[in-house]
């Protein structure tokens, strides 16, 4: 992971247009066809590699893309949504669950998986309008909102655990 983390920042380094070699600006413009490609494949391989963050980071930078090139409401960029949506939820729950970790800032989490619940709901409503809602889309969706719900209600019994446990040692 560590070399990812290497290749990212090399990459961002490299297409950052305020890169200049001999004056000249080398670097590749947002939007461009060739970066959005080079995005996709870091996404992909942080994926792999389960670095969530950078992942997110590469479906994040990759959004104004999508909605450049697609009109609203698009299957295409909904797919790219439900993805963004599913890496947060993943950078989310490895951030909670991270090994050895207590479960800090339950208030926080909860926030962010409500948000993240009222986002697909959002886009499941938007995308089931153009495809139907028996797509695969809506489906994603709708499993990302169950995910939701189940992750919350476990992070709700995990901080009541803990206040518990926490009132026994006084």
């Amino acid at each position: 992971s560590s070399s990812l983390n290497r290749a990212w920042d090399r990459f961002n380094s490299l297409t950052d247009t305020r890169s200049a070699l001999f004056g000249a600006s080398v670097g590749i413009a947002r939007g461009h066809h060739l970066r959005v490609k080079a995005l996709e494949s870091f996404m992909n391989a942080a994926v792999l590699f389960e670095d969530w963050k950078i992942a997110f980071d590469c479906g994040t930078e990759l959004t104004p893309s999508f909605e450049k090139y697609y009109p609203n409401h698009h299957p295409q960029i909904a797919v790219h949504n439900v993805a963004v949506l599913k890496l947060l939820l993943e950078r989310l729950m490895a951030d909670t669950y991270a090994v050895g970790a207590r479960l800090s800032a339950p208030a926080n989490i909860i926030e962010s998986l409500d948000e993240i619940k009222e986002k697909a709901k959002e886009l499941a409503s938007g995308v089931s309008r153009v495809v139907g809602e028996d797509s695969t889309v809506v489906e994603q969706l709708v499993e990302a909102m169950h995910t939701c719900k189940m992750m919350r209600e476990q992070v709700l019994k995990e901080a009541d655990s803990l206040c518990s446990s926490d009132d026994d040692a006084f």
